[in-house]
């Protein structure tokens, strides 16, 4: 419940802000709604991610950092927040008549849905490298590069299209008048779409950094036995490497070539050469075998039930020859991204050193 709260907040914060500055006439209004969303951010950031703007949540949710349950209770409260601040905005402001902007005809609906696209766009990127991003943890500047990317959006376009970038902002702009009811698909199309446009490329420009989430790649789930290990196919050059890719054997723990290896590089497969795993993801579980959160893509292995020994596990498979590498396990309390233990033998497995990946 803080969360949604604090989303209706914020939300509030920035679209009474941005009735008053607007309705009241001011040059600054661009910097003021910017400055507005600085400090809200600033003051929710820690609590609910501060979108305040449901095209955000919607980002925040692709790129893997929000449940899908919380999606829609972000949503009523970001409505809720823009509803209520509309009204008192109007009242405080009590501004007379309103000239709304009004968008029609075919370039001025197609220049004002790219405006919107474009800034919501620039917008959701900003806030996924600046506040999610594992390669600025703990920064101090998120909340200024957000509020200033709304505010050169709104200094530049924000005689185009309004300056929304945000359907919670739209809606709370048609409420006051000063946006047309017509053309609220304009912002909706323009500010959800920019939004999943960055989500997809901010995977595609930090791939490691996209754990969960809608856009990630899962491995499949085959329905093969787990004894059908002895079909698959490449080369084995000892009894123990026989034993464990093809009979699903298991390496005696604390003896494995990798087990406490930390150079840097691609773990592949013994048996046919394809690339499993990456150093990055190898973490200490202390277990007696290499440990992973997460396999280098998602269709490099596949995943069976195995009800050997009288219980269920996940068998790990190279999805390219079928060899056995090990099983994966979740929910077991370790800190890495995925809460995921992908124990692995090491004599399935050929490390490939950085220089060579």
């Amino acid at each position: 419940m803080r969360k949604y709260v604090t989303e209706f907040i914020g939300t509030f914060g920035l679209v009474f802000t941005v009735g008053c500055a607007v309705m009241s006439g001011s040059p600054f209004a661009p910097l003021a709604i910017g400055a507005a969303l600085m400090v809200l951010v600033f003051a929710g950031g820690h609590i609910s991610g501060a979108h305040y703007n449901p095209a955000v949540t919607l980002g925040v949710f692709l790129r893997g950092k929000l449940p899908l349950g919380e999606g829609g209770p972000y949503w009523v409260a970001q409505l809720a927040g823009a509803f209520i601040a509309a009204w008192l905005a109007k009242f405080t402001v009590n501004p007379g008549l309103i000239h709304a902007l009004s968008t029609s005809g075919a370039h001025e609906i197609f220049s004002a849905m790219f405006a919107e696209f474009f800034f919501t766009f620039a917008l959701v990127y900003v806030v996924l490298n600046v506040a999610t991003s594992k390669d600025q943890p703990g920064n101090q500047f998120f909340g200024l590069a957000i509020g200033f990317t709304v505010a050169v959006g709104t200094f530049a376009v924000g005689g185009i299209s309004g300056g929304a970038f945000n359907p919670a902002v739209a809606f709370g702009a048609m409420l006051m008048g000063l946006l047309n009811w017509g053309n609220f698909y304009i912002y909706l199309i323009g500010n959800l779409v920019g939004a999943a446009v960055a989500a997809l490329a901010f995977k595609y420009l930090n791939p490691d950094d996209v754990l969960e989430g809608p856009l990630v790649r899962k491995p499949r789930l085959a329905t093969a036995p787990a004894a059908a290990t002895a079909t698959a196919t490449g080369p084995t050059t000892t009894p123990e490497e026989y034993h464990v890719l093809r009979q699903a054997g298991t390496e005696a723990p604390f003896t494995g070539e990798y087990t406490d290896t930390k150079a840097r590089g691609v773990y592949h497969c013994r048996a046919c050469g394809a690339g499993l795993f990456s150093s990055d993801s190898k973490f200490e579980s202390h277990c007696g075998w290499p440990s992973f959160y997460q396999p280098k893509a998602g269709d490099a292995v596949v995943l069976l039930e195995d009800r050997s020994f009288g219980r269920v596990r996940t068998e790990v498979r190279c999805a390219n020859c079928g060899s056995h590498l090990g099983h994966v396990f979740e929910g077991e309390g370790y800190e890495v991204p995925t809460d995921q233990r992908w124990c692995i033998n090491s004599v399935s497995l050929r490390l490939a050193p950085a220089e060579n990946a």
